[in-house]
């Protein structure tokens, strides 16, 4: 192992000293570009997401759920009414013959 002498040992670590200290330093700006970077991407998805409406996006959004679910479940119930309808008139009419297929051998 080499020995150093004492000056060359302070030079050393303030060598050591000044590359942590550079790296530190670019570490944090490099944070701060990030930081800065997330920054506007949120304030770009924030103007996305926002309108001029007083009503908050989650809760019109549930509202127009609760909308279309309450019409869902009228068109059901629309649809099985005439299911019924139909079932009706067939009960009312003869029995037909099943049409046949012809085979294409």
């Amino acid at each position: 192992m080499y020995a150093l002498s004492s000056e060359a040992e302070v030079a050393a670590i303030q060598q050591i000293g000044l590359v942590l200290a550079t790296m530190i330093t670019a570490g944090f700006a490099y944070l701060g570009v990030q930081g800065d970077r997330t920054r506007r991407h949120a304030k770009a998805s924030r103007m996305q997401v926002e309108n001029s409406h007083s009503t908050n996006l989650r809760d019109e959004l549930d509202e127009r759920h609760a909308e279309t679910k309450v019409l869902l479940t009228e068109h059901s119930h629309h649809l099985d009414r005439l299911d019924r309808r139909v079932g009706a008139l067939e009960d009312t009419q003869p029995a037909r013959p099943r049409p046949t297929r012809r085979r294409t051998s």
